[in-house]
């Protein structure tokens, strides 16, 4: 009878990148060819890998969520081959991304030590909008002797807020050392010491002695997978919670706004010719060579607080770019690809990205520009446009948005269309 091996790796991780426990899932966005030499091409984003045969097994294996172990022996049972050749296989298709670990952070990730700061504490509990409608929505949703996890807790604010709306018991799950300590002191100031329960470190390697009814979490970056809450919240509902536990946020939907960033503002990031002319002026030396050199499309321009864009031109409806329904969601890789028709005349040189989160059938959550107000605490990424587009109301352009629920990237373009698009909808809606 076969040992199982698991590979190990010495690198700096602040948890294992695979262990026999380590659950699974094959990415959803997959192209696959297989060459007459038996081997495997695989095509998914901007990337790709060369593999042998037997990933073809694998990848059917793991199109639902398994853990290593699971995987690997059935692997066994189908393949005509040596435990170490279907393991190598397994690591290797997770090592480039293709099999996602539900939960796993496979470079060390520091946001923990990042959310020791206190500013960033300060920032979100001045943000009065944001957290007094995560405590209503709590006391809309948990029920008396609700057990419930506390994912992210920080502070302990929303962990308070459990116990205070009837939980017999919340466990805290916080991963930065000296936030912890604050919160549990927090929790015994308040009188709730006895009913919430404390445990260090991430959640995707914390067990817990009961299942929860809710799961709490505020988890939600600038850009909404920052903080990679699909991947965390999905380890969560499949090891953490009871069938059909009730989670706040439930739902998550990214849009993307088409904009005219103004002049001042983009000249501030991106070379431009009235920047180019400036400084010609003032040094008498020509840059124009700087605008022809190509904009890097891998990162958003600059983040902004979206309430400060409320009179930026808009250029079309808000584009539904992600729904992520976070009680049934298992998919890893986001892709939205639309032609979108101009509503209003004049430059389109940015897309800016905002959210709104469900957070109870009565209480939701927006950072769209006319929703934040001046305590936001988030900033909203605004990717550019690259070449710029003069559209007229009718003018047909594409959006196109990829978006990795680990948050090892998101990608958003605009690109012009050839072809003519009648009859445009009014713009009634956008403002």
């Amino acid at each position: 009878m076969s040992t199982l091996k698991f590979p190990s790796n010495g690198t700096d991780y602040d948890m294992a990148p695979l262990n026999p426990t380590t659950l699974l899932q094959r990415i959803s966005k997959l192209d696959i060819q297989l060459k007459t030499s038996n081997e495997v091409r695989l095509k998914w984003g901007r990337k790709h890998l060369s593999v042998g045969v037997y990933a073809l097994t694998i990848l059917n294996i793991f199109r639902q969520p398994r853990t290593f172990s699971d995987g690997l022996k059935l692997a066994m049972q189908i393949e005509d081959s040596d435990t170490g050749t279907l393991s190598s296989t397994i690591t290797q298709l997770f090592d480039a991304g293709v099999l996602k670990g539900v939960g796993v952070i496979k470079e060390r990730d520091r946001s923990a030590d990042d959310f020791g700061e206190p500013n960033i504490h300060i920032a979100m509990l001045n943000d009065r909008v944001r957290t007094a409608r995560f405590l209503k929505a709590i006391d809309e949703v948990i029920r008396p002797g609700d057990v419930v996890v506390d994912l992210g807790s920080g502070t302990g604010v929303l962990a308070m807020a459990a116990a205070r709306a009837g939980a017999s018991h919340v466990y805290a799950i916080e991963a930065n050392p000296r936030v912890a300590e604050i919160a549990q002191s927090n929790f015994t100031r308040n009188g709730l010491a006895d009913r919430i329960t404390l445990c260090k470190g991430r959640s995707t390697a914390i067990t817990l002695p009961e299942r929860a009814d809710v799961l709490v979490s505020e988890i939600i970056g600038d850009d909404p997978f920052d903080e990679q809450i699909i991947a965390m919240t999905t380890d969560a509902r499949l090891r953490l919670l009871k069938p059909n536990a009730r989670m706040i946020p439930s739902r998550i939907e990214v849009f993307g706004l088409p904009v005219t960033i103004p002049p001042a503002k983009y000249a501030e990031f991106v070379f431009s010719s009235e920047t180019v002319a400036m400084w010609r002026e003032w040094y008498d030396l020509d840059f124009s060579a700087l605008t022809e050199v190509p904009h890097p499309h891998e990162a958003p321009i600059f983040h902004i607080n979206p309430q400060t864009a409320r009179d930026w031109d808009r250029l079309s409806q808000p584009l539904r770019l992600a729904d992520i329904d976070l009680e049934k969601y298992a998919e890893q890789q986001l892709n939205y690809g639309e032609n979108v028709v101009a509503q209003a005349r004049g430059l389109l040189n940015g897309l800016l990205i905002y959210f709104q989160v469900t957070l109870s059938s009565q209480t939701c959550l927006s950072t769209h520009p006319d929703a934040a107000d001046a305590d936001n605490h988030w900033r909203s990424p605004v990717w550019g446009a690259f070449p710029t587009l003069d559209v007229q109301v009718g003018d047909p352009f594409v959006v196109q948005y990829e978006a990795d629920s680990q948050r090892n990237w998101t990608f958003a373009t605009i690109f012009k269309r050839d072809q003519p698009v009648t009859e445009p909808q009014a713009l009634d809606a956008v403002r």
